[in-house]
């Protein structure tokens, strides 16, 4: 526990009271004490910077970005849209099922435990208080995920936790978050999480 040093003037006063309770004690000039600057050491963290196709396993990342061609079929805002169409397909070939599992896939590379990084995103509040100051959320690559548009991939979601809270304006604004990153699988009612983050900091996202 850091003490705060105390005055020459401080010290000199204690010395003189105590002196003229105690007459056996001899009263003798003091010097002024030497100055302790006590200093506290800042704790540098270096975050890395991550992009969310990173924290995808390269076979699932492949699957996401070659969609099957009934994908483009599929109208904007219908049901098909919210979630994996597979009755609009009768024969399912290995392009299609890789596609599918992808959507819904936990797998994390798990080289990415208890790293301290940074990765920008959108806000879905999971807790808040009375002020509306968020401090259980989900981070998400793109606005509306979770709420107006299908969720994305499992290890495409970060669920974060920040006791200090944030508030946040607008939903709509992405953050630049920073903390320990670790591969824990968690649910919540807005959808699964493959990772999770104990954050240190919270700002808005400047490109």
């Amino acid at each position: 526990m850091n003490r705060t040093p105390l005055s020459a003037a401080c010290i000199l006063t204690t010395a003189l009271l105590a002196a003229a309770c105690d007459s056996r004690i001899e009263t003798r000039p003091v010097s002024p004490p030497v100055a302790e600057h006590t200093q506290v050491k800042q704790v540098s963290i270096n975050y890395r910077e991550v992009s969310w196709e990173e924290l995808i396993p390269k076979d699932d990342l492949d699957a996401l970005l070659n969609p099957p061609e009934y994908i483009d079929d599929i109208v904007e805002g219908s049901a098909a849209d919210s979630m994996p169409n597979t009755s609009a397909i009768t024969t399912t070939t290995e392009n299609e099922s890789r596609y599918q599992a992808a959507l819904t896939s936990t797998r994390i590379k798990p080289e990415f435990d208890n790293q301290q990084i940074r990765i920008a995103g959108f806000i879905v509040p999971i807790e808040f208080n009375d002020e509306l100051t968020i401090s259980s959320f989900l981070l998400v690559p793109y606005f509306g995920a979770c709420i107006h548009l299908p969720p994305p991939p499992p290890n495409q979601v970060i669920h974060g936790t920040f006791p200090e809270g944030v508030q946040v304006d607008a939903l709509y604004e992405p953050f630049s978050i920073e903390g320990k990153l670790r591969t824990l699988k968690m649910e919540s009612e807005f959808g699964t999480a493959a990772y999770s983050m104990e954050v240190d900091n919270i700002q808005p996202y400047k490109e």
